[in-house]
């Protein structure tokens, strides 16, 4: 969970940073370099990251901000699936990607 959240934040800040510089960010590539990266990195250190990075001062905070993340991602899953009904030609990747992470949860 505390990973996963971390991945969320920080590519949600490089997304940001890239769109400003009119740039394309690739969230797979993030999403498979940042699990590479810290997958086996010690939860205390994860829970610093957080701490420092994005005031997640607990657990408690760091699932809050999960949930936050996957209201979030199912207010975006819903309004697709309203256009989808509306056209057939509408795809984004980007949304299947997110379910796709649900699989690699963990609670560390």
């Amino acid at each position: 969970m505390v990973i996963e959240v971390l991945r969320e934040e920080s590519g949600r800040e490089l997304a940001a940073t890239a769109r400003f510089n009119e740039q394309e960010f690739d969230w797979d590539k993030h999403n498979t370099q940042f699990r590479k990266d810290y997958i086996n990195t010690p939860l205390k250190e994860l829970i610093n990251y957080a701490r420092l990075l994005y005031g997640l001062n607990n657990l408690d905070e760091i699932r809050d901000r999960r949930a936050a993340h996957k209201a979030a991602r199912s207010k975006r899953m819903d309004g697709l699936h309203g256009l989808s009904n509306n056209s057939n030609d509408w795809i984004d990747d980007d949304f299947d990607q997110d379910e796709d992470d649900e699989d690699l949860e963990t609670e560390d």
